[in-house]
């Protein structure tokens, strides 16, 4: 029975790193807000989320710094620094039904108001060299989790590490002589499993080194 129930994790975990997953799950979040306005889910979390953009505003980040979302999926977290005057975003997906699905919450979201546009894009990373702009923010809520979990991991890892945001528990992979860790964003969610504390989610914010 263990080694059943190892060979189905290790199946979800295959699934999880390929585009056909997720292309298969935007679709369904993509039908589900034309035919409900369900706007599915916050894949990384709402308490995440609300961690990240805390940091931001303590830190006292500029609101016309330019800020870039790798897999934004349904760009939740753009939306929320939008309504916080943030106002150079831009999001990337390989999915082109997750930005489907972000132009339109996004534009139904600004109607009859002076909200700035976000620039949605459908992006491969490891495909595509159109992102040519410079960013002060790079922003990754899980995407590299997924994409860890694919056969071309070392080659996506060297692509990443030009940009980004990230979690703690993957220093160890990522702090290089271009990425130094500057500070971890502190979890309010604890856990307790077999005698031992734990977070749900962790985050770290990495400072490309010049």
């Amino acid at each position: 029975m263990g080694a059943n129930h190892s060979d189905a994790d290790e199946q979800l975990e295959s699934a999880l790193g390929t585009k056909e997953y997720w292309e298969e799950r935007y679709k369904i979040e993509l039908e589900n807000y034309e035919d409900f306005r369900d706007e599915g889910e916050i894949w990384f979390g709402r308490s995440a989320e609300n961690r990240a953009i805390r940091y931001f505003l303590d830190a006292g980040l500029r609101k016309d710094s330019r800020i870039i979302d790798l897999g934004c999926g349904n760009g939740s977290m753009l939306r929320h620094l939008r309504r916080l005057k943030f106002s150079h975003l831009t999001g990337v997906d390989y999915c082109e039904d997750a930005i489907r699905l972000a132009k339109s919450i996004a534009e139904r979201e600004a109607t009859n108001t002076d909200m700035p546009s976000i620039n949605f894009q459908v992006v491969d990373l490891l495909e595509d060299n159109t992102l040519t702009d410079r960013y002060d923010i790079v922003m990754d809520k899980g995407t590299w989790d997924a994409m860890s979990l694919s056969s071309q991991k070392e080659r996506r890892l060297s692509r990443y590490r030009g940009f980004y945001e990230l979690r703690e528990e993957l220093r160890k992979q990522f702090e290089c002589k271009e990425l130094c860790l500057e500070t971890e964003i502190a979890s309010t969610n604890s856990i307790m499993f077999g005698g031992k504390s734990g977070v749900t989610s962790t985050g770290a914010i990495f400072r490309r080194v010049i």
